[in-house]
């Protein structure tokens, strides 16, 4: 969820390690199947998505800048996204999953909330049910919210592990939400 504090705590907890381990991992930003925080959530939910799907090497820079503030324009404008083929993304996966024809209609809600279907095979595969939620390699993983806790979980996977895994990060945790800085606070998350 773009739009949950406990998810977007997880985000920046994980920026760090992928930029360590650029090429040896293989990252996949995926979303819960439903909204919890109304039409903005939808559109940066579908806005990540489609950033992912047509210029992927431009995503964890788009991430970094959009959690500072949650300003998607200028973020887009200063890592010199192609905004017409995001938006005919966009339009076509909207079109694709019914996501805003759904978001109108109560009636497809489950549970109070409205859907957003575009990973929900992931969902069922991996009994995700809230953000933030992690998978590597296939299993749901616990995960405690700092750069330094992220990154052994993941050395932890590799048989031979990579130099990078040496290199200490920061194990303090992000604030939640939009914003720079931690906090002594990571719990919780968005959940039905």
């Amino acid at each position: 969820m773009s739009y949950c504090p406990a998810g977007t705590q997880a985000e920046k907890a994980i920026l760090p390690v992928l930029d360590l381990l650029r090429d040896k991992v293989s990252f996949e930003l995926k979303f819960v199947d439903y909204l919890m925080h109304g039409q903005d959530e939808l559109g940066e939910n579908l806005r990540q998505y489609c950033l992912a799907q047509q210029e992927p090497e431009k995503l964890l820079n788009y991430l970094t800048c959009f959690l500072k503030e949650g300003k998607a324009s200028g973020c887009l404008a200063t890592i010199k996204v192609d905004t017409a083929k995001l938006a005919s993304c966009e339009k076509a996966t909207d079109a694709k999953f019914n996501l805003n024809k759904n978001f109108k209609d109560e009636g497809s809600w489950s549970n109070g909330y409205p859907p957003f279907s575009v990973s929900s095979e992931d969902n069922v595969k991996h009994e995700v049910s809230g953000s933030p939620t992690l998978v590597i390699n296939e299993t749901k993983v616990a995960m405690a919210r700092n750069p330094e806790a992220v990154k052994q979980l993941i050395c932890e996977t590799f048989t031979q592990q990579p130099e990078e895994c040496k290199t200490k990060l920061s194990a303090e945790t992000p604030v939640a939400g939009f914003g720079e800085g931690t906090s002594t606070q990571a719990g919780g998350g968005c959940s039905q």
